[in-house]
């Protein structure tokens, strides 16, 4: 995976003047001046040596963009991808800290990010990402045109980058088997699922100018997810010590899968030729009702909470089971990560809320403590 060098690397590698071979310390040619076009031959083979010797994930001349840096997902990714020691450059759609500014619906604020960042990798994974937005056509904008504005980015580049899209499972929609796979004709309910079922389809349309890879993500969850979410939901009334909360449906099934894990995944696939042009569910293969879910937070807490359901989360397109297929996943990659268990997981997200709840108290009962004295 080999990038362009920037003018200052031509610059400090000496250019005009090529390399010369060396023995015992002395140049054994002299040194002679050399096109640049030459010069970038030269770096663009050390590169590739390099890459061929130790692999692209241990490379340290890999650079990756990922979109929706700070979000769930794209900050948890940023984060495993710079332990692994690669560099990293994550956009917001807003300025926000160290990240790129880069609205995905301005087509010229896009070429502008890709062509300053260089990246050899991209994982696209900036979206409206909630089913129940309000704002319908907003999905569109964002999850389809910006990522046709992002493919003709990588397009002007002119050379070839590795694009890893994060899709959703809720492309199959309501199917009549029990597993979800790849292969299956998809069946969108929602106007989120329908849009990234449109990104996925430009984005096989861009094979002749990237290695693309389209993942579909089951139910993510770990600590820092928007509490909108059902898992964060309960982790945090029951954190909280609620003795009531409200619900929608409540029989419907979820494949649940911990960010820790699916971001290793993610990260395992930038060095995997085998999975370019390929979609691949991001799942663990196992179904979890949502009462199953409910009794764990239970056994966490030690004690049941009152469920009340409101008509208001009820959804009229209900997706009832959305359970993944990981046999492609399997044989991609035999060994990644282990999978955590519904139990395990709901024991880190309860102790993240709950730690929570503790310091947004702290200072309350300092001044309440203070004001008594």
């Amino acid at each position: 995976m080999l990038r362009r060098p920037t003018d200052h690397e031509i610059a400090s590698a000496g250019f005009p003047f090529a390399p010369t071979p060396h023995k015992g310390g002395l140049a054994l040619d002299k040194p002679k001046k050399v096109s640049r076009a030459y010069f970038v031959d030269l770096l663009y083979s050390a590169q590739e040596q390099l890459v061929t010797k130790r692999g692209i994930k241990d490379s340290a001349m890999t650079r990756i963009l990922v979109t929706g840096g700070s979000g769930f997902v794209g900050s948890a990714l940023t984060k495993a991808l710079r332990a692994r020691g690669f560099t990293v450059i994550g956009t917001v759609s807003t300025e926000k800290g160290d990240f790129v500014r880069c609205d995905l619906t301005d087509p010229v604020l896009v070429s502008d990010v890709v062509s300053k960042a260089q990246p050899d990798v991209i994982f696209h994974c900036a979206a409206i990402s909630s089913a129940i937005h309000p704002l319908h056509l907003e999905y569109y904008g964002t999850n389809v045109l910006g990522t046709k504005n992002l493919l003709a980015a990588i397009k002007a580049l002119g050379r070839r980058t590795r694009f890893i899209f994060l899709s959703t499972a809720g492309v199959y929609g309501n199917q009549s088997v029990e597993e979800l796979h790849e292969a299956l004709q998809p069946n969108p309910v929602h106007d989120y699922g329908m849009s990234k079922l449109c990104a996925e389809f430009w984005i096989k349309q861009a094979v002749e100018f990237c290695d693309p890879t389209i993942f579909r993500p089951f139910n993510i969850v770990g600590p820092g997810q928007n509490d909108a979410f059902i898992v964060p939901k309960l982790a945090k009334a029951f954190a909280q010590g609620e003795r009531q909360i409200r619900l929608g449906n409540l029989d419907v099934y979820r494949d649940y899968i911990e960010i820790t894990a699916a971001c290793s995944v993610l990260a395992d696939f930038i060095d995997q030729p085998a999975a370019i042009g390929e979609t691949i569910n991001l799942c663990s293969g196992k179904a979890t009702s949502l009462r199953e879910l409910i009794r764990a937070f239970q056994a966490v807490a030690g004690y049941e909470i009152e469920i009340i359901q409101d008509m208001a989360f009820v959804r009229t397109n209900e997706l009832w089971r959305l359970i993944g297929s990981r046999e492609k996943l399997d044989r991609l990659s035999p060994r990644r990560m282990a999978l955590r268990s519904v139990q395990e997981m709901a024991r880190d997200m309860f102790d993240y809320y709950k730690e929570q709840h503790a310091t947004t108290l702290r200072p309350l009962r300092a001044r309440f403590a203070a004001d008594s004295a």
